[in-house]
């Protein structure tokens, strides 16, 4: 058997036709007059027609276009030809232009109608010195359906977490209220007072969790919307940290700040960082131990301020990493005096806030040797990030 040259073979017009014969995507030729002179197999199927039925034939027309049937008109002459955006998309290339797109249609498959998701490139090509328009389109269907699915039971999650959340708070409100109350009798047993403390504890859990329960609830339904203003950022880190002095004190680790002078005005919502700053030093805390330090460094790189948290604790093994900012998840390592305490939100709620800054968020980390917990924020937001 004759061994044939990969160089040949590539160069041969066979080996090329039957490529595009074998990939998925719809792939046909225009001319300047829009209609159909060259197309693939995927599309030849995807249409469901002979060659000679295709051929010198409008791109509605082929793939029955509902304003071609409905209107019994030609692709390119009914009323709303002049809306199509693959039409405006060949057009383009005709005229020199690479245009990428989403399109959604209504067709006609076996007499009834199906909406079906596109999503194409259309380019200009050189065909025997004549200019003519590729179209390489994706069917996405079956994606665009499940994202609307995915949507749709998110809403659902959405909504229940508001209502119990909100529906549970106030209640929770009640019995921290009743345990104050019974916390200042004077006549109660020694183990009479242990079930009070156990009681407040539980309900401090409880209230936190509803509170970030909320906060994610505000946070993906687009309630809890960013005010957005110029800060100066190591006055912001200052007051963050104040927050966690007390935990630092108790136990006994030093926090040491180090802030770039190039890091001063940066347009942010204030309290929402904060947040962000305190949920990534507060769990720094919670795994160092007495003696320990943890580094909170600012410096600018390119047009982001990067901000990292830095602890010396036991770090977070490489499987865990993935999944550290999902919501409810609990690492497997937890300190033994603070093992109940976590909600599993924390980091979560830090993820959607630093996003919804245009920012990105994660960690870097040996086990054994601590993490280093990262987030950055644009210097020059969008004014798509400002309003949300």
């Amino acid at each position: 058997m004759k061994t044939v040259e990969l160089k040949e073979l590539k160069e041969s017009k066979d080996f090329l036709n039957d490529v595009i014969d074998h990939v998925n995507e719809l792939i046909f030729v225009v001319d300047q007059s829009l209609k159909i002179k060259r197309f693939n197999e995927a599309f030849q199927m995807y249409a469901n027609e002979k060659d000679q039925r295709i051929y010198e034939e409008y791109f509605g027309n082929v793939i029955s276009c509902e304003n071609v049937v409905v209107q019994q008109q030609n692709c390119t002459t009914t009323e709303r030809c002049n809306m199509c955006i693959f039409r405006k998309s060949m057009v383009e290339a005709l005229k020199g232009k690479t245009v990428k797109n989403k399109a959604s249609r209504i067709l006609f498959r076996d007499g009834k109608e199906v909406k079906r998701h596109f999503q194409f490139t259309a380019k200009p090509i050189e065909y025997r010195g004549e200019r003519m328009g590729l179209l390489i389109i994706d069917d996405v269907t079956e994606l665009e359906e499940q994202k609307q699915k995915l949507k749709q039971l998110n809403e659902i999650k959405n909504r229940f977490l508001g209502t119990v959340a909100h529906d549970l708070k106030n209640p929770i409100g009640a019995i921290q209220s009743l345990v104050y109350v019974l916390s200042e009798e004077n006549n109660l047993k020694q183990e009479q007072i242990s079930y009070v403390d156990e009681i407040y504890r539980t309900s401090e859990y409880m209230m936190r969790l509803v509170e970030d329960l909320l906060d994610i609830y505000k946070i993906e339904t687009g309630k809890d919307k960013l005010q957005m203003e110029s800060q100066d950022y190591e006055e912001v880190l200052k007051e963050a940290l104040r927050y966690n002095e007390i935990a630092a004190k108790n136990r006994e680790v030093l926090i040491l700040p180090e802030v770039s002078t190039e890091c001063r005005e940066v347009l942010i919502d204030r309290n929402k960082i904060i947040q962000v700053i305190g949920n990534l030093v507060g769990n720094s805390l919670k795994f160092s131990t007495a003696g320990q330090k943890v580094a909170l460094r600012v410096y600018r790189k390119n047009e982001e301020l990067i901000t990292e948290v830095r602890d010396q604790g036991p770090g977070i093994k490489p499987e865990e990493q993935e999944y550290i900012f999902e919501e409810f998840y609990k690492g497997k390592v937890q300190p033994e005096d603070l093992v109940d305490s976590s909600t599993g939100l924390g980091l979560a709620i830090s993820k959607k806030i630093v996003e919804a800054h245009g920012g990105t968020i994660g960690v870097h980390s040996q086990w054994g040797k601590g993490a280093c917990f990262y987030f950055t924020l644009p210097l020059h937001p969008s004014k798509k990030t400002i309003s949300k």
